[in-house]
């Protein structure tokens, strides 16, 4: 009977605590991938655009890392890797160096996107210029969508293994 008191005193104690601990703690977690990648050539560069993924209870402020790797045999052999870019709250992204060395036929390019989400921060969250995240989820997993310029087709996917 001790025992069962001693237990339970530990329990009450550690619910307690976790009481004590800011939400944003067990709120946050690691936002799904972008959804709806699409590519698209236009006359400055290759335009990415996709939607963000559902919020995970933080700030609702993403953050996208976006890298463009190139298929220079015009295969979906090796691929490399071009430019990666970081952007806030939008969801597009030009790439205008796509690395294409001149006389390669026919390249075929991937472009992968995964999002963050800030969790905690100072200032006014609905303006970024006076607004400084100080805690970040991690990495989603990614999403990727590929453009084959020799037939204009694009294929997207989403990579379940967070990087």
């Amino acid at each position: 009977m001790q025992a069962k008191r001693k237990l339970t005193a530990l329990l009450l104690s550690l619910c307690m605590l976790l009481g004590m601990l800011p939400m944003t703690a067990f709120a946050a977690g690691v936002p799904a991938a972008p959804t709806n990648l699409k590519l698209e050539l236009t006359e400055t560069g290759l335009k990415a655009s996709w939607d963000k993924p559902e919020t995970t209870g933080g700030l609702d402020i993403f953050e996208y890392e976006v890298t463009l790797y190139g298929h220079f045999d015009g295969t979906a052999g090796e691929k490399t890797k071009v430019e990666t870019k970081t952007v806030q709250r939008e969801t597009t992204c030009t790439f205008t160096n796509t690395g294409n060395a001149e006389g390669v036929i026919n390249p075929t390019y991937e472009v992968e996107v995964r999002a963050r989400e800030g969790v905690s921060g100072t200032g006014d969250p609905d303006n970024l210029s006076g607004y400084y995240v100080t805690e970040w989820t991690g990495w989603s997993s990614s999403s990727s969508a590929s453009y084959k310029t020799y037939d204009f087709s694009v294929i997207t996917s989403v990579n379940k293994d967070s990087i």
